[in-house]
């Protein structure tokens, strides 16, 4: 059976598609571009709408023996393995925020990612209302994330804002170009755990103080599915900061790849390579820029 796909006869195995846009570009004006964006924007749109769908119809206190935070860390888990390939499974506006300041991202393609996560939540949300009984429908503020009465707005904010610094720094991490190769090796394949892992512990400890969000697009879909707006605004501000903070805090300090002439090539050249190093020879202080070969040993 033909499935369309790329064939190598001498090795009798399918090889990958590899000419896909890039998304660091603003798409172009042709089919290949938009049909490339439709399927990111359908996978986004589907990954946080199964998330906000299981979020809603979870209901802890009814025999439900699986621990809230466990059931995000891996719903998240299962989807960044199912679409990670279609879009990266972000999911999350702080992280598409995240890879827009790194260049990863251009402009147009953080709107398409922000509108399609924010469609997905509040699609999602809706139906596990509909589907579920009438408990969950008749409740305002089922699936939504609310500060501890005894933590003050200051702190819920304070806390969102580290949650998603940590969460951010964690993905950051896992695409760093300048990674060492023993680090970075199989990193793909490991990043579905790597970010299951880190919301379940960032859910577990935050959910019971400030509410644990991290995630602008879910608080936002399933207010809106709730017609429920309180204090809301804490889950949106809050992780927005937070990626900004760790996205500048990674590249400026944490990454092999923060120094002075790369890093004033990130702020500077329309057209930077985030896989070029940008170091100036000592001896004939011209620009290296050699490709990193994403890794060192």
């Amino acid at each position: 059976m033909d499935l369309g796909l790329p064939y190598d006869s001498e090795s009798n195995l399918v090889t990958p598609k590899t000419d896909k846009p890039n998304v660091s570009k603003s798409p172009k004006l042709d089919c290949d571009h938009f049909v490339h964006m439709g399927r990111m924007f359908l996978a986004e749109m589907l990954g946080l709408g199964l998330i906000c769908f299981t979020i809603v119809l979870y209901q802890p206190g009814q025999k439900c023996i699986l621990p809230v935070p466990l059931l995000v860390g891996a719903v998240f888990g299962c989807v960044a393995w199912v679409i990670g390939p279609i879009s990266g499974a972000q999911v999350n506006p702080a992280v598409s925020l995240s890879m827009l300041m790194t260049r990863r991202l251009s402009f147009v393609y953080t709107l398409v990612y922000i509108v399609a996560q924010v469609v997905g939540a509040m699609a999602g949300a809706w139906l596990g209302k509909i589907c579920g009984p009438p408990s969950i429908a008749s409740d305002n503020d089922v699936g939504m994330a609310f500060r501890n009465p005894a933590v003050s707005v200051g702190q819920a904010v304070g806390l969102e804002i580290l949650g998603t610094c940590i969460l951010i720094t964690v993905i950051l991490s896992t695409h760093d170009e300048f990674r060492a190769n023993r680090w970075s090796q199989g990193h793909m394949s490991a990043f579905p755990f790597m970010f299951g892992l880190t919301l379940s512990l960032l859910s577990a400890i935050l959910s019971i103080h400030s509410g644990g969000s991290m995630n602008p697009a879910l608080s936002l879909g399933i207010a809106v599915a709730n017609n429920n707006f309180t204090e809301q605004w804490i889950y949106v501000v809050g992780p927005l900061a937070g990626a900004i903070i760790a996205t500048l805090l990674y590249e400026l300090i944490l990454s092999d790849g923060a120094y002075k002439e790369r890093i004033k090539a990130w702020f500077t050249d329309p057209h930077f390579d985030r896989t070029k190093e940008y170091r100036v020879d000592p001896f004939t202080e011209t620009m290296i820029n050699t490709d990193t070969g994403l890794g060192h040993p």
